[in-house]
């Protein structure tokens, strides 16, 4: 059972103008994916009904098991169903590729979706759709 496991690996969620900004940090299990798609989903329920944006940072993940893969990925339908209409993940190595190519040809599938070298690139690919940002 989960709940009896520690969580490994983190993240922040914050929201900035249309864009809700993720920074993933360490190495996931599934207890962190679940509190992902607890939080994520109650920030995305809050911006039904309005389009948004997802920008990913992973310079600071490690990796996840297959199980918090599973997680992450059902926070990213959860999104979907509460109004996400592009996502921007920040990729900056072949590691993080590595493990995130499957999901990224998925979320291409489903929605606009952009892979960046930086969180420069991935703002400016989120502005040229029409998403703001805000105040940082």
């Amino acid at each position: 059972m989960t709940s009896a496991w520690n969580q490994h690996g983190h993240f922040r969620l914050t929201w900035r103008g249309e864009v809700l900004v993720l920074c993933l940090e360490g190495t996931w299990n599934e207890v962190a994916a679940q509190r992902l798609r607890e939080e994520g989903g109650r920030l995305a329920r809050a911006h039904a009904g309005r389009p948004w944006g997802l920008l990913s940072d992973t310079a600071a993940w490690e990796g996840a098991t297959p199980e918090a893969l599973d997680g992450i990925w059902a926070f990213f339908e959860d999104a979907l169903a509460h109004g996400l209409v592009a996502a921007a993940t920040v990729i900056p190595d072949s590691f993080q590729a590595l493990i995130i190519r499957p999901m990224a040809a998925r979320a291409a599938a489903m929605t606009n979706f952009h892979g960046c070298a930086s969180v420069a690139e991935a703002e400016a690919w989120l502005r040229s759709r029409g998403l703001s940002f805000g105040s940082a």
